[in-house]
């Protein structure tokens, strides 16, 4: 009897044990370039949004966070917002892991997450509906999003932008 045992928890244990998000969790830190990046989304205790300028055709393939202009100075993000906005960036539903999307990006905001001496800024795209992330100002990866990822982006770009009228008739 005892071998019956042995021999039922020796098949069911491993088949128990699969998870099926294991691959998105891993996808999330090769997204965000390593576990550094993510610990410093998770714990920045600054984050500022930026609403970007409009870039033309010689702007879309830049490299280096630097090479981003802002419209302004950035805005600091309420602690709600912040919650919120690391919960979609940290999800991996909010991503599609199987599509690459052909669009040349034109970012319309950038949030920017401060910890220690680490710096992790996500820039968005609507039209193109995908993200970039750089870590300390150079390029680590971008990723598309879904449409319930889109929709949960644009919610927080709206109470994050309330004046602006570029990012409030996007839907």
């Amino acid at each position: 009897m005892s071998r019956l045992v042995l021999l039922a928890i020796f098949i069911c244990v491993p088949g128990c044990n699969d998870r099926k998000d294991d691959k998105p969790v891993g996808d999330i830190v090769a997204l965000f370039g390593n576990v550094r990046s993510l610990d410093a989304i998770k714990k920045a205790p600054t984050v500022r949004a930026y609403l970007l300028t409009v870039q033309d055709e010689n702007d879309l393939h830049r490299r280096s966070i630097s090479e981003f202009r802002s419209t302004e100075d950035p805005s600091t993000v309420l602690k709600a917002f912040n919650t919120e906005l690391k919960e979609v960036l940290l999800n991996p539903a909010t991503y599609l892991w199987d599509e690459a999307n052909a669009c040349t990006p034109n970012y319309g905001i950038r949030i920017q997450f401060l910890h220690d001496n680490q710096q992790v800024d996500i820039l968005v795209c609507f039209q193109c509906n995908f993200l970039a992330i750089f870590e300390d100002g150079d390029y680590t990866g971008r990723q598309d999003f879904t449409p319930a990822g889109r929709r949960r982006f644009l919610i927080i770009a709206k109470k994050l932008f309330p004046n602006d009228n570029m990012i409030q008739s996007l839907d």
